[in-house]
């Protein structure tokens, strides 16, 4: 009976560790420990299970890390484009450190509804940003004249 506790379990952590590499391309600052706890995961147990297996959490955020500043304004045009929804959410991430120089220039508490009733909260952004947030939503290119007023 012990084995087969095992093997569920076993199987329980692989699908929790996938789902977490997932959600990380989403929200690389979300603990394990959170995850695990809206999962129903046993959080210990997961720990064990992957030193275990020789895994890391701040291994596997340093391979997502790369690959979602890379992808972050892709993202939000794919994911638009896909679901056509209005309920489509997308969550943007910034450095956490930023020069004093751009410190002055940021703008926080943003928030944009486009006409097909998508609406976009931001914390805190960039103007450079957040105008090519508004081409990538679009579809345009930086080069392109998309004239805008905020």
């Amino acid at each position: 009976m012990e084995n087969k506790i095992t093997t569920v379990a076993s199987g329980r952590y692989q699908e929790t560790w996938d789902d977490y590499r997932k959600y990380l391309s989403k929200d690389i600052t979300c603990k394990l420990s959170v995850f695990c706890r809206s999962k129903r995961v046993n959080y210990g147990g997961m720990c064990l299970w992957l030193s275990r297996l020789g895994l890391s959490v701040s291994r596997l955020k340093k391979e997502v890390g790369p690959v979602l500043s890379s992808s972050r304004f892709e993202s939000v045009r794919r994911t638009v484009g896909e679901t056509g929804s209005a309920d489509s959410f997308v969550s943007l991430l910034m450095p956490s450190s930023l020069p004093a120089s751009k410190m002055e220039d940021l703008l926080q508490g943003v928030c944009l509804v486009f006409p097909d009733g998508v609406t976009v909260n931001i914390k805190k952004c960039l103007p450079e940003g957040l105008m090519k947030l508004i081409r990538q939503y679009y579809g345009k290119s930086e080069k392109g004249g998309v004239a805008c007023s905020l």
